[in-house]
C-alpha cells in the first residue's frame, strides 16, 4: 500500500511519497492498509498503517519510513493500538490516536508506550468515557477534541483531566436538529477558534462558535453518500473526502468571520 501526493496545482498523475504500489507489508518501506495521514509543517508526513496497528513517520525525500505509535499488534496494553482511525501531531511532535477498538485517545510522546488522554478504555455515553472515537483535533493548550461518534457528541478534554466535557451534539441521541449530530466522523478548526464538524449521517458540515449550544450548516447535500474527512485549506476552503462517492469535493470561501 501507498500514499500519493499529487503536488501544486492542478495534476492528472501523482507520485508515491510513501509505501509501494506493488503490494503491502510491515517492513519500514511498506504500508498495510493506511487510512489515516497528518502533513506537519515541514513536509514530514505521519501515517496510521491500520492492518499493521502503528503510526509511521515519513520525513520528506526518505525511502523509508519508521514506527513512532504502536507496531506490535493489535490489544489494550499501552504499547499497543487497537483500530486506530484519527491522527493528530502537536507542535511537539507528540501522536494523538483515537483508537475504535479500545475506545479511547492516547497520545505518544516519542516513547514505547502511549498514555491515554481521552476515555478510559470502556465503551459508555458517561463524561470519561467514549464510544467509537473518530475524528480529533489537539489545539495550542493541548485540550483534545474528540469526535464521539458512537455517542454523536464532540468531547473536550483539557490536558491532565479525567473526564471530558461535552461542547457539541446531544449525547446518545442521534438526530437532524442544529444541535444534533448523526454519527459524526471528523472534525477541524479555522484561524478564528470556529469548529467544523463533518456530520456524515446528515450528509452536512456544521460551524460550532466557541460556547455555543447549537451549529450552523455551513455545507449540505443529498449527494453525498457519508462522507467521512474533512480539513481547511490556507485559502479557508473547505475540503471533505465524500467516502462511497468516490471523490473530494471543496467549498470556497465557507470559513471565516
Amino acid at each position: 500500500m501507498y500514499v500519493i501526493c499529487l503536488g501544486s496545482g492542478i495534476s492528472s498523475t501523482g507520485k508515491v511519497v510513501a509505501g509501494f504500489t506493488t503490494g503491502g507489508g510491515s517492513g519500514y518501506s511498506q504500508l498495510s492498509g493506511p487510512t489515516g495521514i497528518y502533513l506537519d509543517l515541514n513536509r514530514t508526513l505521519y501515517i496510521y498503517d491500520y492492518l499493521n496497528y502503528r503510526v509511521q513517520k515519513w520525513i520528506y525525500g526518505q525511502p523509508l519510513g519508521f514506527t513512532v505509535a504502536g507496531g506490535r499488534g493489535s490489544g489494550t496494553a499501552l504499547n499497543k493500538i487497537s483500530n486506530g482511525h484519527g491522527i493528530y501531531v502537536d507542535d511537539q511532535s507528540n501522536v494523538y490516536v483515537s483508537e475504535i477498538g479500545n475506545d479511547r485517545v492516547t497520545r505518544w510522546d516519542n516513547t514505547t508506550m502511549g498514555v491515554i488522554v481521552a476515555g478510559n478504555g470502556t465503551a459508555g455515553s458517561a463524561l470519561n468515557q467514549l464510544r467509537n472515537p473518530w475524528g480529533i483535533y489537539v489545539n495550542y493548550n493541548y485540550t483534545v477534541f474528540v469526535v464521539d461518534q458512537g455517542n454523536h457528541r464532540v468531547q473536550m478534554w483539557e490536558r491532565g483531566a479525567s473526564s471530558g466535557i461535552t461542547v457539541a451534539g446531544q449525547s446518545s441521541v442521534a438526530g437532524a436538529w442544529s444541535y444534533q449530530f448523526n454519527l459524526p466522523t471528523s472534525i477541524t478548526f479555522d484561524q478564528y477558534g470556529y469548529m467544523y464538524i463533518m456530520d456524515s449521517g446528515n450528509n452536512r458540515i456544521q460551524r460550532w462558535w466557541p460556547g455555543s449550544t447549537y451549529g450552523e450548516t455551513v455545507a449540505s447535500s443529498s449527494s453525498f453518500y457519508y462522507p467521512r474527512g474533512l480539513a481547511i485549506d490556507p485559502l479557508g476552503n473547505l475540503v471533505l473526502a465524500d467516502d462511497w462517492n468516490q471523490r473530494v469535493v471543496s467549498f470556497p470561501g465557507v470559513c471565516g468571520e
